[in-house]
């Protein structure tokens, strides 16, 4: 099985251009491996965020990545317009945010990770890294604090009393409240998930999506 998901920078202000970029691939592969199935996943959008992809009305969709252009390449991976491939995974309908299509799903809709039991930060100079929670969080995966920045979590670590002291990556001063809530964090440039959110992508997909998988 060969699984495509390549498409995204070959984007391009003509859908058709865009669209036969990743046909050819799939027509050249379906050439050589004729016996060999092809799953095409349609194109993630691109947007970006004045406000941490905390909702959908911050965020503003980067041309071509639009309905009139990225929707058409979709489309036709939808329908196998080339008659290349075998079937197709829509990863967009788990990317995109199912109120307004072609915007990240904001975090603020995500289920939580976890909740701090205890404030951290002073007085919002005082600069502080390590935090408690109620759950053990991922180490690498990057988080929002409610609507803070969060960072990369470096270790989370269990005091044995149900709650955990996780280490950040960076420091800073905002004070973070006893009860505010953890997320995962969406993307850092617009274009690429965050390890976290590539798991909620993954979490989202169609189980009949899933078995596509299945050789």
């Amino acid at each position: 099985m060969i699984l495509n998901q390549l498409g995204w920078n070959d984007n391009n202000a003509s859908s058709a251009t865009w669209w036969n970029a990743i046909n050819s691939l799939n027509g050249r592969l379906k050439a050589r491996f004729p016996s060999v199935k092809i799953i095409g996943l349609t194109v993630f959008g691109k947007a970006s965020s004045t406000a941490g992809y905390a909702a959908t009305a911050t965020q503003t969709v980067t041309s071509p990545y639009t309905t009139a252009i990225l929707g058409l390449v979709n489309d036709n991976i939808r329908s196998n317009a080339g008659g290349n491939l075998d079937g197709y995974i829509d990863a967009f309908a788990a990317w995109s945010d199912p109120v307004d299509s072609y915007k990240w799903r904001p975090y603020l809709g995500m289920p939580q990770r976890g909740t701090f039991v205890e404030q951290a930060g002073t007085d919002g100079t005082a600069t502080w890294n390590t935090f408690k929670t109620d759950t053990q969080l991922g180490v690498g995966f990057e988080y929002r604090f409610g609507t803070v920045t969060g960072g990369v979590v470096t270790s989370s670590a269990p005091n044995g009393d149900g709650t955990f002291t996780n280490t950040r990556s960076l420091s800073f001063g905002a004070v973070v409240p006893t009860g505010t809530p953890v997320y995962f964090a969406v993307t850092n440039d617009g274009s690429h998930a965050s390890p976290g959110r590539t798991v909620e992508i993954a979490d989202l997909l169609q189980q009949s999506d899933k078995t596509k998988l299945i050789v």
